[in-house]
């Protein structure tokens, strides 16, 4: 996961605040707190706090490792523009 964190990040604020939203949805779905979704995707809690107020916002790949911790895929259309949240396969 770790060579995926210097993707560049994406165009405007709405689209962090839009996937930083889906991933903390699907998070507490899961039953996850910020702490279990910080260590399986090798981050600090601190970090995830921070994304989800939107105090900070993400790289691409940082995104991905959330996503992927939690089962999820993201898939970014256009860097500038759009991401979407996919369900996850289960």
């Amino acid at each position: 996961m770790a060579g995926r964190r210097n993707r560049p990040w994406l165009g405007d604020r709405q689209s962090y605040s839009y996937v930083m939203r889906e991933i903390a949805k699907h998070r507490v779905a899961k039953g996850f707190s910020q702490a279990e979704l910080a260590a399986r995707a090798g981050y600090d809690q601190a970090l995830i706090s921070c994304y989800e107020r939107g105090s900070s916002n993400p790289k691409v790949g940082v995104l991905e490792d959330l996503a992927e911790a939690l089962g999820l895929t993201i898939e970014v259309r256009d860097v500038a523009a759009e991401v979407d949240v996919i369900a996850d396969a289960e």
